[in-house]
């Protein structure tokens, strides 16, 4: 994969009021490439922004290790790929399954939409993030059983395995999550509220959220 940095867009400030325009310059850099592959980079380590598309790494290691074991086989065949930074460092936001709108549009995953928006606000800007979903493909999400779940385990798990040790945060309440930590053996984790509660409560209890997110992050 021959990836230089004149192939990204970088956007250095964390300005939602920028996001759709930014989007645009990135779809339009990204021309037929991939618009995932065109960010793949790993001197961009020190990145703390939300809303990086692609990836950024702690050191080449963790870039061959995820393109090779996660990205090239798994991530790079989804419609909703994941995204942000892969190191040691990372903290996890895993979700249950991409929004009908990102589905659609083929988005990377927790990027866009009203959830998405209410997310970024949810999360200090000063840490390492990792943004994936349990599965890679919508569903009505009262209609996931544990056949389901184990279908959609591969890519998951090898997730959570490369990310050994890193807090994880849980975003909504599903039994898929319970089954994972007692499944992977978590125990770096927190449950928080799914980022669309706050839509259908008017942020009531959005920054007392974002205050025990930031405290499970810290410590």
């Amino acid at each position: 994969m021959n990836i230089v940095p004149t192939d990204f867009i970088f956007q250095h400030e964390y300005n939602l009021k920028n996001l759709n325009q930014d989007y645009k310059l990135i779809v339009k850099k990204a021309k037929t490439i991939s618009l995932v592959e065109s960010y793949l980079h790993p001197d961009y380590h020190h990145a703390f922004n939300l809303l990086f598309p692609g990836f950024t790494y702690s050191d080449r290691l963790f870039f061959k290790t995820y393109i090779d074991t996660i990205y090239d086989p798994l991530i790079k065949k989804t419609t909703t790929p994941s995204r942000g930074y892969v190191g040691k460092d990372s903290i996890l936001i895993i979700g249950i399954a991409p929004g009908d709108s990102e589905y659609s549009f083929g988005e990377p995953v927790m990027l866009f939409g009203p959830s998405s928006l209410r997310l970024h606000e949810m999360l200090s800007t000063g840490s390492h993030y990792y943004f994936t979903n349990v599965s890679k493909n919508a569903f009505k999400k009262n209609d996931l059983d544990k056949e389901q779940i184990e279908q959609q385990l591969p890519i998951i798990k090898k997730e959570l395995l490369l990310f050994d040790g890193c807090k994880i945060i849980f975003l909504g309440k599903y039994e898929v999550y319970d089954y994972l930590i007692e499944k992977m053996l978590l125990t770096r984790v927190f449950k928080a509220k799914h980022p669309a509660y706050f839509i259908y409560k008017g942020n009531n209890g959005l920054i007392e959220e974002r205050d025990r997110i930031t405290e499970f992050v810290k410590s």
